[in-house]
This record gives structure tokens, sequence and C-alpha cells, in this order.
């Protein structure tokens, strides 16, 4: 519209003139020139106005609807692995804490939870569970003697308490009371035996580590 009136302001400024009836006469450019009505309101139509007047509401939402988006595959692949990848993590750190939260028993040489093992690091007291080991059978005194000289002592709160009842049984006796009362008569086979073991250890060490074998509490529970 504003193209228009523009237009028609040029116009205006120029002039010409035409002989008519005997003399000249002043004839503005734009009654020359004029356009047909409907071809002004054609100019000024503007494109946009008549795509949409041609244009549906149903055949526009055809042409702008949004597809919806492909999912990348590779991320969804990584994205389910991820949760796999964290669980197995886990396995691993799960069964590291385990392995590391167990010993090897250096008696009967079998894996178990550190609550069900001690170490021992008295020297005195592996004799004394030793002697227990040979009076039952399970060791020699070959055995007895590797086991002793390694200073790796762990070892199953188990093996004390049959330990203590072997040799209570051996001496014929029901409690440490008892233990101490006996005589060096009786108490001499127990000693051949330690002193196959070690023969330096005396019979007064080893009532003592006895008696340190003996209220060394277990961490799980037991008679003793």
């Amino acid at each position: 519209m504003n193209e228009a009136v523009i237009k028609d302001e040029i116009i205006e400024e120029t002039h010409n003139f035409t002989f008519k009836n005997g003399e000249y006469v002043e004839v503005k450019q734009e009654e020359i020139e004029e356009k047909p009505e409907y071809l002004l309101e054609k100019e000024i139509k503007t494109e946009p106005s008549d795509v949409f007047e041609n244009n549906n509401s149903d055949c526009f939402f055809e042409d702008v609807e949004l597809k919806p988006k492909e999912c990348d595959s590779r991320n969804y692949e990584n994205a389910t692995r991820a949760p796999d990848a964290l669980i197995h993590r886990k396995k691993i750190y799960l069964m590291r804490n385990r392995t590391s939260d167990r010993r090897i028993c250096r008696v009967c040489h079998m894996t178990k939870d550190i609550s069900k093992l001690y170490q021992i690091s008295s020297k005195g007291i592996r004799i004394v569970l030793m002697t227990g080991c040979v009076l039952r059978g399970t060791h020699s005194v070959d055995q007895a003697k590797s086991y002793i000289a390694n200073k790796e002592g762990s070892t199953c709160y188990s093996h004390r308490k049959e330990t203590i009842d072997k040799i209570f049984e051996h001496l014929g006796v029901r409690n440490i009371q008892e233990f101490f009362k006996c005589p060096t008569l009786v108490t001499g086979g127990l000693m051949d035996i330690v002193k196959n073991i070690n023969p330096n250890f005396t019979k007064h060490q080893f009532n003592h580590a006895f008696k340190l074998l003996y209220v060394r509490k277990p961490k799980v529970s037991s008679s003793l």
C-alpha cells in the first residue's frame, strides 16, 4: 500500500500539456498513466496472504508435522551396558573384599573367615597347640615343628578348643584348676611330646602358655 501512495505522489509532480479546443491544457500524468483499480489491488496484495488463504488448516499441520526422532542405536547400547558394567564392578569389589576377609588356617589348611581365626604370635602357644595336635594324631612331630617355625600363625578357634579338651583328657582333669595341680609324674608323658617338638621348652613355660591359650576367648561362641 505504501508503494502505491509513493507512486501517486511522484506522478503528481510531473506535468504534461495537450492541445485541446484551440489551447494548451495541462494534463496530469496520473490521468494518463492511471491504472485500473483491479491492477492496483493486485499489486497491493501480498503473496503470503494468498498462500494462507488457499491452504486449509489440515494441510498446514500435515506439512509441519514433526516426526519422532530416531534413537541412536549406539547410545542406546551404551546406556544399557552401563548398569551391567557397574554391577560387574560391584561383584569384583565384593569378591576382593570377601577374599581379603578370609585367611588360611595353618593347622587344617582351610580358608576361613577372619572371625573364626586368630593370630598366634607366641611361639609357646604354638607349641601347646601342636602338642594337642600330636596327641590327636592329626600332626606328626615334624609337621608340628614346621607349624611352629612359621610366623604366620592364623589358626581356627576350633583347634584351640580341640587342644584344650585333648590335653585335659590326656591328663585326666576337668578344668584349668585341676590342670595346675597335676603332679609331675602325671604330666611326664605330656612333656615327652613337648620335648620332641622343642627340647628347650620347660614345664613352667608349657603351663604358662597353656593358660594363655585357655583364657584367649574366641570371637565366636564357644563352650570355653
